[in-house]
């Protein structure tokens, strides 16, 4: 364990960064937060590893955050020095009465934080203070669900979604400023820089078909809908259409992803390419194109007999590229590098690694020309 954390650390030295004292303002943020909080690809990636690794039980905390805390933003305490960081966080449990029916049981957070550096406002980062730990201006939301399976072919995940915002507020200029303000019930009294709101959370697959959509009843309206179809050839790797629509961004696109694990047993790679068929009065424009491959040491090429165990131990070396002019108006190239530690001990797996202008980091942090550092740390039995 004193190796893969003495990496870690040297891995921050390299990919360290010089303060940029940037203002990130509320309308900015509001931006960044439906840019990044896309709880959709959230239950997708743990849907995913659900399906590959059926656990009994999962717990996994992974986040992306820039490498400094050089970022202000203004609020009704003064400018406060903060460091953006996007996180996602999963419980689940599974339980099944008998062969035919189950039931999962998942609980998951899709957030990015506005994290005050408590170096600098340790008065504001301490349960003695005036206002309590206040940690950070936030944007989240919070996933509790079942998703019962009775039939291969039919998958549903039904549940509550709990939505947090930061708290804004108007200063005497008439300019938004971050706020906060006390909250005051009877099982709970503390100051929260956020404000909170249920929503009902639902996704379906049926027969190779899966279908996501966010429905908010506050204004009554779909703020993303998304289609995909997915082909299946064992010889010839995964490939799966897909059709999004994005309320924020005004933005309707399709494309493809396409995936081979079979070519090159111990290097499977993967690309994807979408196009915006429509953005905000924009037609007919390249939205991303991506690549990534993932070299395997230690890993057991699966034979047949007897079968290969899931939970063997070995270590992976992700590196990837891509183009992005879907988030910011400018053409980005960039690129991205994960190392894996799986299945340690049979339970604990941890990853950490970084990137520059990539799309998949840039979708979670909207933050140009940034080094980024992405830490992940999985349990499953």
């Amino acid at each position: 364990m004193k190796f893969i954390f003495t990496l870690i650390i040297i891995s921050f030295f390299i990919f360290s960064s010089f303060a940029q004292n940037n203002q990130i303002t509320p309308s900015s943020f509001e931006w960044m937060a439906k840019t990044s909080i896309n709880i959709m690809d959230t239950y997708r990636y743990y849907d995913t590893l659900i399906d590959n690794y059926e656990p009994k039980f999962l717990f996994d905390a992974r986040s992306v955050q820039t490498f400094e805390m050089d970022y202000s933003i203004p609020t009704t305490l003064g400018d406060i020095t903060v460091g953006p960081i996007q996180m996602d966080m999963a419980l689940y449990w599974k339980w099944q009465p008998r062969d035919s029916l189950s039931f999962g049981f998942l609980a998951f957070i899709n957030g990015i934080d506005l994290q005050i550096d408590e170096n600098i406002h340790p008065e504001l980062c301490s349960s003695s203070g005036e206002y309590g730990d206040l940690y950070a201006w936030k944007s989240r939301k919070y996933i509790i669900a079942v998703h019962p399976e009775f039939n291969k072919d039919i998958d549903v995940t039904i549940g509550a979604l709990i939505q947090q915002t930061p708290f804004v507020i108007k200063d005497n200029l008439g300019n938004q400023v971050f706020g906060i303000h006390y909250f005051d019930e009877p099982s709970i009294k503390e100051w929260r820089t956020y404000d909170e709101q249920a929503e009902l959370f639902l996704n379906g697959t049926a027969y190779g078909y899966e279908v996501r959509t966010l429905y908010e009843f506050k204004e009554s309206s779909i703020n993303l809908f998304e289609i995909d179809k997915e082909l299946k050839n064992k010889r010839y790797g995964e490939f799966e259409l897909g059709l999004n629509y994005y309320k924020h961004s005004k933005t309707v696109q399709t494309g493809f992803q396409y995936k081979n694990d079979k070519l090159i047993s111990f290097l499977p790679f993967k690309f994807d390419l979408f196009w915006d068929i429509y953005k905000k009065d924009k037609w007919n424009e390249l939205s991303y194109a991506q690549m990534d491959m993932t070299l395997f040491v230690f890993k057991n090429k699966y034979t047949g007999e007897p079968v290969y165990d899931k939970k063997d131990f070995y270590i992976s070396l992700n590196w990837g590229s891509s183009y992005s002019k879907c988030i910011f108006d400018e053409a980005l190239l960039g690129y991205s590098w994960k190392l894996s530690f799986e299945n340690i001990f049979r339970t604990f797996s941890l990853a950490f690694g970084g990137s520059y202008n990539d799309y998949n980091y840039l979708f979670r942090v909207p933050i140009k020309n940034e080094t980024m550092v992405l830490i992940d740390l999985k349990i499953m039995i």
